[in-house]
């Protein structure tokens, strides 16, 4: 019964809701009850259930997205680091729908840090692209892409929300063959939540990725990733 222990409300409800969640009350993917609903089941005030999903939220049981609701989270996708990968092959693969919106285009001059990433000069116009990366149509990370504007010098809109940026580069004839990057945390600042539709102050990654064809810097990517709906892997072998 609730509040008849020596333990906060809101870990009483956290402590009944994870055992139902871990038992299988609800799938991947499903809707909770709103906070209305769960205060109405136990008998306690809407702070003190919005306290628990903070709480469960934290412990990556539930995600809350702004406007939408509390979901039960999906199984992660499984992104390789070492080697090359395909986000919508392996979206696919675990069988999910692969998408992605182009939000903006410009071409500008490269700030002093995208210019040394890309080994170009500061005066050297650029693309900078921002894209959502879907699953499901769920954002999944938001990223801004930055590409010398003499690779592909009439590149449009129009051009780039039709299909992939890398089938787009390969008919170009300009085919990746080495990638570096760089992750680290990152606390999810109120901008990003608005495009990955979660909460602010959760836990992310930033993904800094360099990418060569030949011995040229073609692209610059920094992503803000749900990790929640990725996960990375390194796997290695003794020579």
């Amino acid at each position: 019964m609730i509040g008849s222990k020596n333990t906060p409300l809101y870990k009483e409800c956290a402590n009944i809701l994870r055992k139902q969640i871990l038992e299988g009350k609800w799938e991947e993917g499903d809707c909770l009850p709103s906070e209305k609903e769960f205060s109405a089941e136990f008998g306690v005030s809407r702070i003190t259930i919005r306290q628990c999903m903070k709480l469960l939220e934290e412990e990556g049981l539930i995600i809350r997205q702004a406007g939408r609701g509390t979901f039960i989270p999906e199984k992660p996708i499984e992104q390789g680091l070492a080697g090359f990968h395909n986000f919508a092959k392996n979206t696919s693969k675990e069988g999910h729908k692969a998408g992605f919106v182009i939000e903006n285009i410009q071409i500008s001059l490269p700030s002093k840090h995208t210019a040394k990433a890309l080994n170009v000069n500061e005066n050297e116009q650029v693309y900078k692209i921002e894209r959502i990366k879907l699953r499901d149509d769920r954002p999944l990370m938001h990223e801004r892409i930055y590409l010398p504007r003499k690779l592909i010098p009439g590149l449009g809109l129009d051009e780039l929300s039709q299909e992939w940026l890398s089938d787009l580069l390969a008919k170009n004839n300009i085919h990746i063959t080495r990638v570096k990057y760089s992750i680290e945390p990152f606390l999810i600042d109120d901008y990003e939540a608005k495009k990955l539709l979660v909460h602010s102050g959760l836990l992310g990654l930033l993904i800094d990725r360099v990418s060569w064809a030949g011995d040229e810097v073609v692209m610059f990517t920094r992503s803000i990733v749900r990790t929640d709906l990725v996960k990375y892997t390194i796997e290695t072998s003794k020579n």
